[in-house]
């Protein structure tokens, strides 16, 4: 269903595909039709080919000075709640063409996301990322929080809260 076929025609597309490449993609010994370690290889590689697909679609454009295109991108749930919205919102204005793809989550599936390359960037805590050179980190101009807990909390009795007294 999720590619519009049939599933005897998937699974005369999937053989054809094991024809050609000379090996078994899917375990059809298992009920969950798992891939094969070179199931995960071929996996791997169409996803690199049809991000990258959509990166050249996405160069041109922007050579061409269009502004249209995608901009697939994931935030964590505190940046999610004020600063990406009126970011989306300023990049919309500026280009009504051009669609934008938003995930909240935490940074661990940010990061698988963005390594899958289902992703282009993401914004979130970089404290995991800053000494990784395989990892561009732009900060952002630092953010206004505030913190708020039930009346009676022994917190409210401290006339300011540091992100250190929460942990």
């Amino acid at each position: 269903a999720a590619v519009n076929l049939s599933q005897s025609a998937f699974s005369r597309s999937i053989q054809t595909l094991e024809h050609n490449v000379g090996c078994r993609l899917v375990d059809r010994a298992s009920k969950e039709l798992a891939p094969t370690r070179q199931g995960l290889l071929v996996l791997e590689h169409s996803r690199r080919l049809v991000h990258g697909a959509h990166n050249l679609v996405n160069e041109i454009n922007q050579f061409n000075g269009a502004t249209t295109g995608v901009v697939r991108f994931g935030s964590g749930p505190a940046p999610a709640g004020g600063l990406v919205p009126r970011a989306v919102a300023r990049f919309v204005a500026e280009y009504p063409a051009a669609r934008t793809c938003f995930q909240v989550d935490n940074w661990q599936a940010l990061n698988r996301r963005l390594m899958a390359e289902e992703i282009e960037f993401f914004v979130a805590d970089t404290r995991q990322f800053e000494a990784d050179p395989d990892y561009q980190v732009h900060k952002l101009t630092p953010q206004r929080w505030h913190f708020c807990c039930r009346a009676g909390h022994p917190l409210t009795e401290q006339a300011e809260v540091r992100a250190r007294d929460l942990f």
